[in-house]
């Protein structure tokens, strides 16, 4: 059996401004847009050279999103640190916890996408 994992799907408020936050702070490619269910709009975007894609979904009618407290979060290894915890307040994030320094070396912060999303950036010791 083979299994491979395609994407994750977060519902936002203001597709365009979702696709423009992922662009500026992570670098992330608009793959493709098309219709969804529910009358949504969906767009997939991906990392450079990445098969994994982020699927953002808007529904008409949905005015805020509200993600609970800890229910998940997005993981992202990055080379520096402060310069993504910039291009993320750049985008419009918010830095939410740290930076601060794990026992193995690595250094993490914890911040908010423009939906309220939890994004967990690490970078790893040299």
């Amino acid at each position: 059996m083979t299994v491979q994992f395609l994407h994750t799907k977060l519902q936002v408020r203001d597709l365009e401004r979702a696709i423009a936050f992922y662009q500026v702070a992570f670098g992330y490619e608009l793959r493709k847009r098309k219709p969804g269910p529910h009358d949504s709009s969906l767009a997939f975007l991906a990392l450079p050279g990445d098969e994994v894609e982020l699927q953002l979904a808007e529904y008409p009618g949905v005015e805020a999103v509200e993600v609970p407290a800890r229910l998940m979060h997005l993981a992202f290894r990055v080379s520096n640190l402060e310069g993504s915890l910039g291009r993320v307040q750049e985008a419009g994030g918010t830095i939410r916890t740290g930076p601060y320094a794990l026992p193995s070396g690595s250094r993490v912060a914890f911040v908010g996408d423009r939906d309220g999303y939890e994004l967990e950036l690490i970078q790893k010791p040299d």
